[in-house]
């Protein structure tokens, strides 16, 4: 029925089965290392002495920038350290490798956590209908401004996984530039850097594709970035102006016109306030003069999805310790549980099913090394919440307790003499090879802690389930808020989408995540059309990963008009000029006064961007 991630031939169904009702609690987290792989491990040692240990990835979060010496410390353990940058780092090797990292051991105070690794996805989502490109250049108000600009001059970066070698074979060597992360020489700088090469993808290729039908004579930086490390490392890059040899030519990216990025990072490192590292990254470079265009991604549909977000506030109104999904439910099982029904797939081969819990204590459960002690303030606010899977039997209607949890103990420093902070996250990854439907259970176990009285307070939470190969149906899942990381960054330009109705009307796409974001700030800025049709994909291009590129299309025209316009004034421009969307198809979230002036909801922001009159704004200010 389900397998740990990467370890299939392990049996992890539990020897008991629960009649009725849910599980209860679990053992104390593990710490720094994931549950799923620490059972592992212990089995491991216990039955696979003298076989080969599988091999695993993780992302490694430190308390500070990881150095050369921390790199050569990995590789003692026989990781193989893939990338570092900044803080974080990529790591690959045997299972045993990890065992430095079990509770009970003490070294590697410098290791704040070990996650599963979830490598970046794109915000590509399926379509209901396909227009032509012209027709989406059209729509955006692009038309009449390509009659009077075509880009010369301008420089457009696109950030994705990979590219296709077709825009360069249509555009040339001299205006198409391919460049990737170098992580490789670690021996005596753990600094990332960029370099001539590529990855190789059609996702990358279509938005590149889109761009350059709005501005066919610009010039592209084509960023290959498949890894959370390699988008640090690019950003960094970028909002630092630092200079790169490609092609036989050196730029600078401080020179680069507009940015467009349609792919995320799943894993959250902030709640949706644009405080996380690759919001302030985001924002960092458009401080640095660039303006970034962003694909705000498709979290916002429950049913038939590969992915889904629910935020809510953590309620144990019937005292049995797991948060009530729906409070006035009879049911202990639909009361306490959130049920995910995985659909048939075809091929039958197994998938991987992400669940991630983050909650609201960024501020004080990730805090630099040398911040000092908490104080009793501080304790009150850090919880720890964790997260159990089961299984609902279809024979029987019995819950299933699966040993597939994440069950990190946020509350550990408080009972040592030094500091350690971890995130307030928990995450799963574990193949599915039948449909059916899986149960998720969330429980507060800061109670179960000594000094209960003092730790306790209300926990605002956000749930991310993705999958690849099966769509799934989310019993429970919010719009609202369904935005990650970048996302919520304060300066740049996120993108919603809408597609063509047949009431010949632009209507939100039900998958396109809405803001606001936690702190109460707009998103998305803007909308724009998705579900085009692309020579590199071969059909429909759908998705916020679609809207986006459309989005940076119209800014670099707008920077083509107007070169020393600042990327407030282009955002403002757009904004403020954004075509209104009525009708019931766009009353998306909650109506709220628009900082550019007008009205906007948290699924279309200002509404549709329209590049001819932002041009015409910009035009009557000069």
């Amino acid at each position: 029925m389900i397998r740990q991630r990467k370890a299939s031939g392990l049996a992890i169904v539990l020897a008991w089965m629960v009649v009725g009702a849910l599980s209860a609690g679990g053992a104390p987290g593990t710490e720094r290392i994931p549950w799923m792989d620490y059972q592992q491990l212990l089995r491991w040692e216990v039955m696979g002495v003298g076989d080969e240990a599988p091999v695993e990835a993780y992302l490694v979060f430190a308390t500070g920038d990881i150095g050369v010496e921390d790199v050569a410390e990995l590789t003692t353990l026989g990781l193989d350290v893939v990338s570092v940058q900044g803080t974080a780092a990529v790591v690959r090797g045997p299972l045993t490798a990890v065992s430095a990292f079990k509770p009970e051991s003490t070294g590697f105070d410098w290791v704040r956590s070990i996650l599963p690794y979830v490598p970046l996805e794109h915000a590509d989502a399926p379509s209901f209908f396909a227009i032509r490109t012209n027709d989406v250049l059209e729509g955006a108000g692009a038309s009449r401004l390509c009659d009077r600009f075509d880009g010369s001059g301008v420089l457009v970066a696109v950030i994705d996984t990979g590219f296709s070698g077709a825009l360069r074979d249509r555009l040339g060597t001299s205006r198409v530039h391919y460049v990737k992360v170098d992580h490789v020489d670690l021996g005596s700088s753990t600094a990332s850097r960029l370099v001539e090469g590529r990855e190789e993808g059609l996702h990358g290729a279509a938005c590149a594709e889109a761009i350059a039908a709005a501005v066919p004579e610009a010039e592209f930086l084509l960023i290959s970035a498949p890894g959370f490390t390699d988008r640090s490392a690019v950003m960094a890059a970028i909002a630092a102006g630092d200079e790169i040899r490609v092609d036989g030519k050196t730029i600078a990216l401080s020179e680069i016109d507009v940015v467009s990025d349609s792919t995320f990072f799943p894993l959250p490192l902030d709640h949706n306030d644009g405080e996380g590292e690759l919001a302030k990254l985001a924002d960092a470079v458009v401080a640095g003069g660039v303006p970034f265009v962003y694909a705000l991604g498709n979290f916002g549909r429950g049913e038939g999805t590969t992915r889904s977000f629910l935020g809510e506030t953590y309620v144990d109104g019937d005292g049995d310790g797991a948060h009530d999904f729906d409070p006035k439910s009879s049911s202990a099982v639909d009361r306490n549980s959130l049920a995910i029904t995985v659909d048939p797939w075809d091929g039958g081969e197994p998938f991987v099913l992400t669940i991630i819990l983050e909650w609201d204590g960024w501020s004080y459960q990730v805090r630099e090394n040398d911040a000092g002690p908490w104080t009793e303030s501080d304790i009150v606010e850090i919880q720890d919440v964790d997260l159990f899977v089961h299984y609902l039997d279809p024979s029987t209607g019995s819950v299933v307790p699966l040993d597939v949890k994440s069950v990190r103990n946020q509350l550990i420093t408080l009972y040592r003499s030094e500091y350690a902070p971890l995130e307030p996250l928990e995450v799963v990854q574990f193949e599915i090879d039948t449909p059916g439907t899986y149960l998720i259970e969330i429980r507060n176990a800061t109670g179960e802690h000594p000094s209960s009285a003092v730790l306790e307070r209300t926990v605002d939470f956000h749930l991310y389930v993705t999958s690849e190969s099966a769509s799934f149906d989310m019993e429970h899942h919010s719009q609202e808020g369904s935005l990650v990381n970048v996302g919520g960054a304060h300066s740049i330009l996120s993108v919603g989408a809408v597609g063509w109705a047949e009431t010949d009307s632009w209507c939100l796409m039900p998958f396109s995540s809405r803001g606001p974001t936690s702190d109460g700030r707009l998103k998305p800025e803007l909308v724009a059309p998705n579900a085009y049709l692309s020579d590199a994909m071969g059909g429909p291009f759908a998705g916020t990963s679609a809207a986006a590129p459309v989005v940076a299309g119209l800014v670099a025209l707008l920077r083509d008009a107007f070169p020393a316009a600042s990327p407030a004034a282009l955002r403002d421009a757009l904004c403020r000029t954004a075509e209104a969307l009525p009708g019931p198809c766009n009353r998306a979230g909650s109506p709220l006064t628009c900082p550019f002036g007008s009205g906007c909801n948290y699924g279309v922001g200002s509404g549709l961007a329209n590049g001819w009159a932002a041009y015409a704004y910009l035009a009557d200010r000069e």
